[in-house]
């Protein structure tokens, strides 16, 4: 789960998350066809910026402690967090409202 790294000392100029999703063929076929390659989104601009910014924090929580059902937690989060960003997405590149519906 979420290995944490820090690089120098003091606060950061650069707050990186990465992760991957991992899909079954058919059902998400058409969503990630419609998406570009690679999909990149910057929420700070976002209505849900602060939303994002507890729900990231939510999932560093989880995965230091790494409690019994962390995993599930940071799971679960990280759908949240990849349905916020292709919403943000839509938005942004006027994208039809049937991007949300693929996803469901």
């Amino acid at each position: 789960m979420l290995p944490l790294s820090q690089t120098g000392r003091g606060a950061a100029d650069v707050d990186l998350l990465c992760g991957r999703f991992v899909h079954e063929h058919g059902s998400t076929t058409l969503l990630v066809r419609t998406l570009p390659d690679p999909l990149h989104v910057s929420l700070t601009d976002s209505a849900s910026f602060t939303a994002l910014q507890a729900l990231i924090g939510l999932m560093r929580d989880e995965a230091e402690t790494r409690a019994p059902g962390a995993l599930a937690i940071v799971t679960s989060l990280s759908q949240a967090l990849l349905t916020m960003a292709l919403r943000a997405y839509g938005q942004r590149e006027n994208a039809s409202p049937g991007t949300l519906t693929l996803l469901s």
